[in-house]
């Protein structure tokens, strides 16, 4: 998804309020949020998924240096 609009009030000449397009505003469309928030939620699935899948074979890998490794 690309970035969501963000909007701001702002007070016109007749002393009404506008929604405007504001790189900072404060508000943005439920669809877009709705969309970011999809988004996270698939993402932290597959990471949860992942994260279980590889401590799963963590034992079997060993994570000790070798003694003959360069060091970094």
């Amino acid at each position: 998804m690309s970035e969501p609009k963000r909007y701001a009030w702002k007070v016109n000449e007749e002393n009404d309020f506008d929604l405007i397009e504001h790189s900072k505003g404060e508000y943005v469309r439920y669809e877009d949020y709705a969309s970011l928030k999809a988004e996270v939620e698939r993402l932290t699935a597959f990471t949860t998924r992942t994260i279980s899948k590889v401590t799963k074979f963590a034992p079997a890998v060993n994570t000790a240096p070798a003694a003959d490794a360069p060091p970094f």
